[in-house]
């Protein structure tokens, strides 16, 4: 019986001992939930009045499309090109109750390959956000803050950020982010770092994963913006019309061109009106090089001719049968390819 008295005794004391183990452990986590709430409030107050709601209504549906923005300078607001699309009527509504209708929009710049769009306002007293610098590290805290039209206040959540795969051939596309987190953020939402600088503006969801939002980096938007601002409000890509290294999207392939022995930097197909076809190239050119640049693939080829001004012209080094060849192409202005944003099977 006293055995058994002084093992009870024993363990309580061992219990009374994890007291103040367990109090410490509450404490600190009461002090960590207190900073995240302080963090979240601070980042919230410094980006609240730059962060927008846009409603896009389509000119021959009618259909009405809600999603995000973030002023980014004081006259310009950045969102996604699939929200504002070729709407007839915008809406931005700020954190204050401030709507900005079309009469007080002086112009929209729209980047269909890389989803970003511009709001140019005739207003320009807006306060913009500062983009983070460098790179991101995989594990950075990205704080999603929307301003919903149909919530009183900012919508604040927070999650992880990485690197994706996904990216295109487009010289100024950067890989996609992810963002890891709870709740939706709708197209054009921003997603800010812990300092309150804009890491990048949320795209869409993969279908199968809800937690996990594609996000257009922030240096893509900077990149896209300074391409736009020297070309007056348009980004005009280079175009010879060529499939190289794989099949064009229906599935065809050009004369003498086996299906399933298309180098990586073979022409494969010539597209309709294609510069290339005028020069003289053919299927089954095997591309060396152009403008001075070595090219192994259709990736490399796409970065060079994209950034050609069109009406421009350009050498093209080539092999046919072995025997190395030199045409001068004209280039034209890369068509709208609807539907097939960042396809890798589109013509260059």
């Amino acid at each position: 019986m006293l055995k058994d008295d002084l093992s009870m005794i024993k363990a309580r004391l061992a219990l009374l001992g994890m007291i103040p183990f367990i109090l410490l452990g509450l404490a600190c986590q009461t002090d960590y939930i207190e900073k995240l709430e302080q963090q979240l409030a601070e980042v919230s107050a410094k980006v609240g009045p730059s962060v927008v709601a846009i409603r896009a209504v389509d000119p021959i549906t009618g259909e009405r499309r809600l999603g995000g923005g973030v002023v980014i300078s004081p006259n310009v607001i950045l969102t996604t090109e699939a929200l504002v699309g070729d709407a007839s009527r915008l809406t931005v509504m700020f954190q204050n109750g401030e709507k900005i209708e079309t009469s007080q929009i002086e112009e929209v710049c729209s980047d269909y390959e890389t989803n970003i769009c511009f709001i140019k306002l005739k207003k320009s007293d807006l306060q913009p956000v500062t983009c983070v610098k460098g790179e991101i590290s995989p594990g950075t805290i990205g704080i999603v803050v929307g301003n919903s039209p149909y919530s009183e206040g900012l919508d604040i959540s927070y999650g992880t950020i990485a690197k994706s795969s996904l990216d295109s051939d487009d010289p100024y596309d950067h890989p996609l982010l992810t963002l890891r987190a709870q709740g939706e953020s709708s197209g054009g939402t921003p997603v800010f770092s812990h300092k309150g600088e804009l890491i990048g503006i949320a795209e869409g969801r993969l279908e199968n994963e809800q937690k996990v939002t594609f996000l257009l980096p922030a240096i893509t938007c900077q990149e896209v913006m300074q391409a736009m601002t020297r070309q007056k409000g348009k980004i005009k890509r280079g175009w010879i019309g060529v499939y190289v290294g794989r099949p064009c999207p229906s599935g065809t392939v050009g004369e003498g061109v086996e299906r399933d022995k298309i180098a990586p930097n073979m022409i494969a197909q010539l597209a309709e009106g294609s510069y290339a076809k005028e020069a003289g190239l053919k299927p089954g050119d095997i591309i060396i090089a152009c403008h001075g640049k070595e090219i192994k693939n259709a990736r490399d080829l796409r970065q060079v001719i994209s950034m050609i001004a069109p009406g421009s012209k350009v050498e093209i080094m080539f092999l046919r049968e072995g025997k190395q060849m030199v045409k001068t192409v004209d280039v034209g202005e890369a068509p709208l390819h609807q539907s097939l944003r960042r396809c890798a099977s589109r013509s260059i």
